[in-house]
């Protein structure tokens, strides 16, 4: 292969020290993206990131990183998928597998899976199975794409995902959550969770589990000005019919908790909208 014989020469690696400036993000990245197994040219990946200017060289060394992963067709395409996937990423209070993540935005998974794959430089798979979990790298990433003048046309806003995710976890919840959703039998149902038989947990998805705790939280941070039509009737269906289901669903996960806090937070966002 290419990048298996390809060495840099020893003035090569002395600039690029000197654009690194002790980051070690820097120098982390910019490893990952001179060995790319996309464009299998560190040649002239490493031309590029020694042309970098140290004194904004994390920024231009994230946007070289993309402008990389960026196909020469479909743009406008791609680009909706990228943001979809980076902007989950950027605002998810935690990882989730892929499997998860497509199910939570209703995006199928190799469309999430093809869009990643490309940015290993900035994403870390936390495992090599088959449905793995990526996370950003470092934060100064989340960071860059969501600076509107460091990162240009890539640019996700915060509270607008977070409004997306908001709504996801609410379709998720009103799709999925359903009377004695762990189908505990009658004669147990008045147990203590403690001493009740095991529990058919297949229905609490990782989505699902992901969604009821933190819907609340992905509301809040949106910071709405008003309510659009879909989150109003997707938060009327879920107090209106799932309520109880969302209660009994985060008892089963051991997350029960989180209620009055996820309450408290909706109750003062709609309360705001009043105001």
């Amino acid at each position: 292969m290419k990048c298996a014989s390809w060495m840099p020469t020893e003035e090569e690696k002395k600039k690029l020290v000197q654009v690194a400036d002790r980051l070690f993000i820097f120098a982390s990245t910019a490893a990952k993206a001179i060995l790319d197994r996309k464009h299998l040219d560190p040649k002239h990946q490493l031309d590029a990131i020694l042309s970098i200017k140290p004194d904004d060289a994390i920024s231009s060394l994230y946007m070289q990183v993309l402008n990389s992963a960026r196909p020469p067709k479909n743009y406008d395409y791609w680009m909706v998928r990228f943001k979809t996937a980076i902007g989950a990423l950027v605002v998810l209070q935690y990882p989730l597998p892929i499997e998860a993540l497509a199910n939570l935005l209703g995006i199928e998974s190799d469309k999430l899976t093809s869009i990643l794959a490309n940015l290993h430089a900035v994403l870390a798979p936390v495992n090599d199975e088959p449905n793995p979990t990526h996370k950003i790298h470092h934060k100064s990433f989340a960071d860059f794409v969501t600076n509107a003048g460091q990162s240009q046309e890539y640019f996700v806003k915060e509270q607008d995902w977070h409004l997306h995710l908001a709504k996801c976890c609410l379709q998720t919840m009103n799709q999925q959550l359903q009377f004695n959703i762990c189908q505990v039998a009658p004669a147990d149902q008045y147990k203590d969770l403690a001493d009740l038989p095991d529990l058919n947990k297949e229905k609490l998805t990782q989505e699902l589990k992901y969604a009821v705790c933190n819907w609340a939280t992905h509301l809040n941070k949106s910071t709405l000005k008003s309510l659009d039509k879909d989150i109003k009737e997707l938060l009327e269906e879920f107090a209106n019919t799932h309520l109880l289901h969302w209660l009994e669903a985060l008892a089963y996960s051991g997350e029960l908790d989180t209620a009055y806090y996820s309450m408290q937070t909706a109750l003062a966002v709609l309360v705001s909208q009043l105001q």
